[in-house]
């Protein structure tokens, strides 16, 4: 026990390890059990967050232990792994055995391979009854065993190993003891050591990361010691910790890679320390005398080798007559928080507030006191050096010192919008012991932000003739103000600036300023004022090009506006929207004060094609968008009357044929350009039948784009077919510019119509091989479809058969056997027709494509078997029909 004494934590593990760990791979196993409650029960086994097997490993083994009723064949388990199938196990003898009844199966290790999960039916058969064996406790028990990858895991640890955590800059080693469980390996990797405020792995600092390149057997462990480490100037005060990281970088594919790391409590004892650095009093402003203000420059540093800290804590400042005047005896200046963050040896520079010496304060060497953590809110290692005293001097004297505590605005009136007249009320004070009796002026301003920039408006000037004593105050109402054509809709301000013309010697020049916050309700609102057109070019007909010029104006006593906005341009058949075309548009980017007008030159526009001639106009729409906000929305366009002189282009139609071929229809169309100006891209639309002609809103059933368009005089022939036309006679229209889009000298002569008439072939083809027989009204001879076509083939096959029923097969013979033979070999010396005029009876088989074996005459189809199938269907049909004409005349006979 002594010798274990003396081994680390580290080393015992390792021991341990060695003796109680095989040094084969170590099969990792899972076993999840279920208790029998009912009759055939069926058992489900599911099994998440599986390590993953080892590389190359095929199958992995699934163990099903059976205890309980199990001693008959009808006694048994099925079993279903990730819903495959296996085969059933069978339990065995004894009845309610002690010792399980083992099946081991064997599945593919790709079942968990990609979701490291496998899911286990286990189904008793309904003979297995839990209450054969209950006292015995009957369950079944699945077992997942496979060896796993590797596993690296941090077992044990030490911080400090050695050294001292107690703060910033300590220096320590740790020592720490890795295991690998399952499969050997031989990747080197890394270990990384971290600082971390907390347990978890947010806020942690880096302090080393050590490689590791000895080999790591299964189930093998190893003890390590780091480098000298020094703890961060991130290091807080009390219980911290140090994280070992084991495989930081990924370099071994493990079986689990989320149990790689590991925690050590350490104690940081060392506090904070902030004291004043450095400080610069005054940095800005003077200390001449009482009233007078001024800042100081301050550099806080927190010592090294202590703690870091972000706790907020608060400077308060002091004016002292002595150094040694005890806090107490000195007049308290301000208080100012501290809200940075400090770490262990770091430093932050900042300006105080503004301070102003007190009315007590006597010319000579006095002091500034200010004071870390008056509140007490930061421990600190030591508390006593948080002082910091600057001397300063105080003049015997002291200039007056104006300021303008308060403004109301407007005190009386409106400032709803540009034109409105207010006045405003302020509060000034003469904030020194030193009378003013010396004239001085009140500056008023409007602004359209607070922030001392660039863009207020001077509104007037006050002349004060009025004395201010010693830290007197004053209401000044001011003259009547006029809001200004700058103010823009919305926030604003009022600045009002004591002395602002700098015509006092004062003891602080830039605290005399003031804003008062006012809204202007008012919204600007633009208007076209003005258009002359055309300003250049003509606008003498369609596809003219020209500018205009235009004039914008926002009106006045609404509000200034700086929004960029869009104008729109059109050409307009009338004095109204209806019918308008957009020419164009330009981008104004001008600022506009209420009132104000701005005049500039469009962007080349021209005429479309639909413009007609005589008296039209030219429309402008200002913020045809909507971006600006307007106090009026609906009087933002103008019409300006131009006349156009040229006819416009005039489309019509030259010729207009059909011609017919079978079921297919050609048309073709010659439009021309009677007009003086070139079309645009325009549509061709045929009309298959129509009984009128179309209007413009009708759908074409075929259309053409004449895309280049049509000059003057200018024609275009166009050729339409139609396919698959049934039979009829057809009125046919055509027209150019079917959708209406130009703009014609004449709309009326752009259509044109033709007939077409198409007549169908008959059908000279057995559609389906029926005979259906037709019986005659008056007598007559019963006819059948199609019976063109098996007339055409039997004459065009040989002699023609005597349908009549007297009882020969040809003129003179004996009747004919009209047997149909299709592809057999006549054995006769009879032709294949099966027909010889004047013969015996010959065998008739219609031998379609058989072969003349006995020296007949006249073959048909002899050489072709479609020919012949279709000869043999031809005397098939006629056979039919001769039978039933017999039939009919032996009816009549009868009767």
């Amino acid at each position: 026990m002594l010798a274990m004494r003396r081994l680390g934590l580290g080393a015992l593990v390792v021991l341990m390890l060695a003796m109680v760990v095989p040094a084969t791979a170590l099969a990792y196993t899972r076993s999840i059990t279920q208790t029998q409650t009912t009759n055939g029960q069926a058992f489900t086994f599911s099994f998440t967050s599986l390590p993953l097997p080892a590389a190359g490993t095929p199958n992995i083994s699934v163990f099903v232990d059976l205890y309980g009723d199990y001693d008959a064949s009808t006694e048994y388990a099925d079993v279903t792994i990730d819903g495959n199938v296996q085969a059933a196990h069978t339990g065995g003898s004894p009845q309610c055995n002690t010792t399980a009844h083992t099946r081991e199966y064997q599945v593919p290790a790709s079942l968990i391979a990609t979701d490291r999960a496998l899911t286990v039916n286990v189904n008793l058969s309904a003979s297995v009854t839990y209450t054969t064996c209950q006292n015995f406790n009957p369950r079944v028990v699945v077992r997942v065993v496979y060896t796993a990858r590797p596993d690296l895991r941090v077992i044990a640890s030490t911080a400090p190993a050695s050294g001292s955590t107690a703060g910033h800059n300590s220096q320590f080693t740790v020592s720490y003891t890795l295991a690998n469980f399952y499969e050997a390996f031989t990747t080197n990797f890394s270990v990384r050591i971290y600082y971390c405020p907390g347990n978890t792995t947010t806020g942690c600092t880096t302090l080393t990361t050590q490689a590791i390149t000895d080999n790591f057997g299964a189930n093998q462990a190893r003890a390590y010691t780091t480098p000298t480490l020094t703890l961060p100037d991130t290091v807080v005060v009390g219980t911290r910790y140090i994280r070992i990281q084991a495989d930081a970088l990924s370099n071994i594919a493990e079986t689990i890679e989320t149990n790689n790391e590991r925690y050590d409590s350490i104690a940081v004892t060392t506090q904070p320390d902030i004291w004043f650095s450095g400080s610069a009093v005054p940095s800005s402003g003077n200390t001449s005398g009482p009233g007078a203000q001024f800042t100081g420059l301050y550099r806080i540093t927190n010592d090294n080798s202590t703690s870091a800290f972000s706790t907020n804590f608060v400077v308060s400042y002091y004016y002292c007559p002595t150094l040694a005047t005890a806090t107490a005896s000195c007049t308290a200046l301000g208080t100012q928080t501290i809200t940075n963050d400090f770490n262990s040896n770091s430093s932050f520079i900042y300006t105080s507030i503004q301070l102003t010496l007190p009315a007590g304060a006597t010319a000579g060497t006095r002091y500034i006191r200010a004071v870390l953590d008056s509140g007490n809110a930061v421990t600190e290692n030591d508390e006593n050096n948080n002082v910091d005293n600057d001397p300063i001097t105080v003049g015997s004297s002291q200039k007056p010192d104006l300021t303008v505590d308060s403004v109301t605005a407007p005190a009386t009136g409106s400032v709803a919008n540009a034109g409105a007249t207010f006045t405003v009320s302020s509060q000034v004070r003469n904030g020194s012991p030193t009378t003013i009796s010396q004239s001085f002026k009140m500056g008023y301003y409007y602004c359209p932000t607070n922030n001392n920039q660039p863009g207020c408006t001077e509104l007037a000037k006050q002349t004060i003739t009025t004395n201010f004593a010693a830290n007197q105050i004053r209401t000044i109402t001011s003259p009547s103000l006029t809001m200004p054509n700058t103010a823009l809709s919305g926030a604003g301000y009022i600045l009002v600036i004591a002395d602002v013309d700098d015509e006092i010697d004062e003891q602080v020049e830039d605290n005399n300023d003031r804003y008062a916050s006012i809204t202007v309700t008012a919204q600007p609102d633009l208007t076209v004022s003005a258009i002359t057109v055309p300003d250049s070019g003509d606008t003498n007909g369609p596809g003219s090009t020209f500018t205009a010029s235009v004039t914008l104006a926002n009106a006045a006593n609404t509000a200034a506006f700086t929004t960029d906005f869009v104008v729109h341009y059109f050409y307009c058949p009338t004095n109204t929207a209806t019918g308008c075309v957009q020419i164009g548009s330009d981008t104004v980017t001008n600022d506009f004060d209420a009132g104000q007008s701005v005049t500039y030159s469009t962007s080349s526009l021209t005429l479309p094609g639909s413009a007609q001639s005589g008296t039209r106009y030219f429309r402008a729409v200002a913020d045809a968008t909507t971006l600006v906000a307007e106090g009026n929305e609906n009087n933002n366009d103008r019409f300006e009357q131009i006349t156009l002189t040229n006819s416009g282009p005039d489309l019509y139609i030259n010729s207009f044929t059909a011609s017919v071929a079978g079921d297919v229809v050609t048309y073709t169309v010659q439009v021309c350009n009677q007009g003086a100006a070139t079309t645009a891209a325009f549509d061709v639309g045929l009309y298959y039948d129509l009984t009128a002609a179309p209007a413009c809103a009708a759908s074409p059933d075929d259309t053409h784009t004449i895309t280049g368009g049509l000059a003057a005089s200018a024609c275009a022939t166009e050729v339409f077919t139609r396919s698959g036309t049934p039979a009829g006679t057809y009125s046919s229209w055509i027209f150019a510019d079917s959708p209406c889009s130009l703009g014609e000298a004449d709309e009326n002569n752009n259509t044109s119509n033709t007939s077409a008439t198409v007549t169908i072939q008959p059908d000279q083809s057995i559609s389906d091989g029926s005979t259906d027989v037709e019986t005659p009204q008056d007598g007559g001879v019963e006819t059948f479809v199609d019976s063109t076509v098996i007339t055409d083939m039997l004459l065009d096959s040989g002699p023609v058969l005597d349908t009549t029923a007297d009882g020969t097969g040809n003129e003179g013979g004996p009747a004919a056997d009209l047997t149909v033979d299709t592809g057999g070999t006549t054995s006769d010396s009879s032709a294949d027709s099966g027909v010889t005029p004047g013969g015996d009876r010959p065998s008739s088989s219609g031998d379609t494509g058989g072969t003349k074996d006995d020296g007949g005459c006249c073959a048909v189809g002899g050489t072709s078997a479609q020919q012949g199938l279709l000869y043999g269907l031809a005397l098939a049909l006629m056979l039919l029909i001769s039978r039933r004409r017999r039939r009919r005349r032996r009816d009549d006979d009868d009767e």
